[in-house]
């Protein structure tokens, strides 16, 4: 189901590119793809520019992310799985779980585009840490938090889907908190998850979040949106009406939203000074 307006609007993307490239008019091969790569890097040089506003128009929170790796680069280790700041040598493992739940895997293969989803996760403001398998080392996923310049902390984890509903999801997002929660003082958060993810929402609800509303992605016109919803309207079903009911809005807003949570953590007993 493409319910997300983002999702739908990067399958557009997606059948944009394919049909140039599989368009028989005359055209060489090399020059198709020219055409393709150009657009997806005008589509990649929007996002971006929407990221940089986004940064302009949140103040900055005194470089939350360096103050926190000043404190050291290791989380938390246990038999099962250890948790430290993300790596370069973890630009392979990180690729590997994109591709597990991307909308365009095509797009993994470009270079600008894993460059750009890449950075994203090693910028200054991203305060993103690997999870691995204690056992053999292998990369299994990343949780951290996307953007430490912004009002309200957003959380993020992606694991493979292999290594899903073992309880380590829970595992690394509570060490992660109590880390953030002695390392900075900043025990207040937010949460974005698709209305159709359930393993998800039960996930953050077990860790104490708190349904807060929905919201976009993204800043989409209201045409874009309409069509979003119109498109899936044959998705709704009892568990989505559910959720509906417990965020108090209309089923059909949850077509072209993602849900908010709220998380108020409650930090370790031994705390180190706050970001001053």
């Amino acid at each position: 189901m493409s319910r997300n307006i983002a999702d739908q609007q990067t399958r557009r993307l997606a059948r944009r590119v394919l049909q140039i490239l599989e368009k028989e008019d005359g055209r060489s091969f090399a020059r198709k793809k020219a055409e393709a790569v150009k657009i997806l890097a005008e589509s990649i040089r929007g996002i971006e520019n929407q990221k940089k506003q986004q940064m302009t128009d949140c103040p900055p929170l005194k470089n939350g992310a360096a103050f926190f790796w000043r404190q050291g680069d290791l989380l938390y280790a246990d038999p099962r799985i250890l948790l430290r700041r993300i790596g370069e040598c973890d630009r392979g493992g990180f690729l590997a779980v994109r591709r597990e739940y991307t909308v365009m895997p095509f797009l993994l293969r470009e270079r600008a585009y894993t460059d750009m989803i890449w950075n994203d996760q090693r910028s200054a403001a991203a305060l993103m840490c690997s999870v691995l398998d204690q056992r053999t080392k292998a990369y299994i996923g990343y949780c951290g938090i996307k953007n430490t310049a912004e009002e309200m902390w957003e959380i993020t984890i992606e694991l493979l889907k292999a290594y899903t509903g073992q309880g380590i999801g829970y595992l690394a997002v509570s060490k992660l908190l109590d880390a953030v929660a002695l390392r900075c003082g900043v025990t207040r958060f937010r949460v974005r998850i698709d209305s159709d993810n359930y393993a998800s929402q039960g996930l953050f609800e077990k860790l104490g979040a708190a349904p807060n509303g929905v919201s976009r992605l993204m800043v989409y016109d209201e045409q874009a949106v309409r069509a979003c919803e119109e498109e899936n309207l044959q998705c709704m079903d009892e568990r989505l009406l559910a959720v509906a009911k417990k965020f108090g809005v209309t089923p059909r807003t949850l077509l072209s939203h993602v849900l908010e949570y709220r998380l108020d953590w409650q930090a370790p007993r031994h705390r180190l000074p706050c970001i001053d």
